[in-house]
């Protein structure tokens, strides 16, 4: 069946072979929108999901995807089904743009928050992160601050040195520039941030590593969204989301993050009803081989479901407040 559309399952109750009851029941994903591609010249591209008809309109969202590139275009489909018209925001990995992430500058992004300001004749917008997405949404976010009611980071990490993704990256390249200049990275053989939790505990959580590479939350005037799995084996999502927490807290902004940490959670919570044994490992294309996500199936699935409502909850005290 479509993600898009209605399925409709038929369900009946025998007794000793005779039908005493039936009836029918639909569910879908996201009903009620469909996506219009958006085509600008200057460094990306994406898909432009308006609000569904006849539910409220809430604030706009631009919808930023991880690792694989591409767009994120079922869960822009679900928040415009809610009544959020979203831009699912290309960077790579889409039709016209590179198949690399290398030195792609975040004001392209704001470009894209400023293009949906202008569609949607809002003031600001919220920036949903998810993965390698929540760098960019983070950076969007810390240097542009006055486009942004809000920020939702998925998985996020709290450093920028992760480096750059694909086949036309070397390690050293930064995935991202901000007013031209490279955001710093290590220079390390292995890039710590990207290829397994195990791998970069010790700098993840390290005061040292943070000071040379953490993002500055505290300059986000904007409340936060965090949502983190307990487990993730892609990177440490849970360590990021204590220490942007705390880092906040630090700074007299304890109350400006929301943080939640699933703790039987994997890196596969971004997908929402996916519950299965295969919930705890994924093909990537980038890597051309299997990477695993961490986390329990039945933790991922529940986690995935929450994370979903907690996102709309925060949409919904954002769509609120004044000055939209």
């Amino acid at each position: 069946p479509d993600p898009l559309g209605r399925t409709v399952v038929e369900i009946t109750a025998s007794i000793e072979g005779k039908v005493v009851a039936s009836t029918s029941a639909w569910r879908s994903y996201a009903e009620g929108t469909s996506g219009e591609n958006v085509a600008v010249t200057d460094g990306w591209k994406g898909v432009f999901f308006p609000p569904a008809k006849g539910v409220k309109i809430g604030v706009p969202v631009l919808l930023l995807a991880g690792s694989g590139g591409g767009v994120f275009r079922y869960t822009a489909a679900r928040l415009a089904s809610h009544g959020h018209p979203t831009l699912a925001f290309a960077m790579f990995r889409f039709p016209g743009l590179p198949d690399s992430l290398v030195n792609y500058p975040i004001e392209h992004v704001r470009d894209g928050a400023e293009w949906l300001v202008n569609r949607t004749g809002t003031k600001r917008v919220v920036v949903m992160g998810v993965s390698r997405g929540s760098e960019a949404a983070a950076h969007v976010a810390v240097h542009f601050p006055d486009l942004f009611s809000g920020a939702i980071l998925m998985v996020p990490s709290h450093l920028s040195d992760a480096g750059a993704l694909g086949p036309n990256a070397k390690t050293g390249d930064s995935a991202w520039t901000i007013g031209g200049e490279p955001t710093p990275v290590t220079k390390a053989q292995t890039l710590p941030g990207y290829n397994a939790s195990s791998m970069v505990l010790d700098k993840w959580g390290s005061a040292d590593f943070e000071t040379r590479y953490g993002i500055p939350f505290e300059r986000v005037k904007a409340p936060l969204l965090v949502l983190a799995a307990g487990q993730d084996a892609v990177w440490p999502s849970w360590i990021s989301a204590d220490r942007i927490r705390k880092r906040l807290a630090a700074r007299g902004k304890a109350g400006q993050a929301e943080v939640h940490i699933y703790p039987k959670a994997g890196h596969g919570m971004v997908n929402v009803g996916f519950g299965s044994p295969l919930s705890t490992f994924s093909y990537n294309r980038l890597l051309k081989g299997f990477m695993a996500l961490g986390g329990e199936p039945n933790g991922n699935c529940e986690a995935s479901f929450d994370s979903v409502r907690e996102t709309l909850s925060f949409l919904k005290r954002v769509s609120k407040q004044k000055n939209q």
